[in-house]
């Protein structure tokens, strides 16, 4: 998962804000997350249908997130940026081409 928010507050982890935004967008509580989110997200998606209709797409395709792997963040051009890396229940099972 990537996701890219305005910086929140100088005190707050940014690794444990991505990671409990990540988790939020996976149970499917994609309002919070819409309404945080930097613009340049919220131009590129469009709608906040849109992240529920990305949310749904995921799991459609990948199933559930069974471990993290590893997750990072960096702050560049005045977003932070978290990055997540998981093993995923459906992973390898969707083909080429499909979708």
């Amino acid at each position: 998962a990537l996701a890219c928010a305005a910086p929140a507050a100088a005190s707050a982890d940014p690794l444990a804000r991505g990671s409990a935004l990540a988790e939020a967008f996976l149970a499917g509580e994609t309002g919070a997350i819409w309404d945080g989110a930097a613009p340049a997200l919220r131009a590129a998606l469009g709608t906040p249908e849109a992240l529920g209709d990305l949310r749904t797409a995921l799991a459609a395709d990948f199933g559930t997130e069974e471990a993290l792997l590893a997750q990072t963040w960096r702050h560049a051009a005045r977003l932070d940026t978290y990055m997540r890396l998981a093993r995923w229940s459906a992973e390898g099972k969707r083909s080429a081409g499909a979708g």
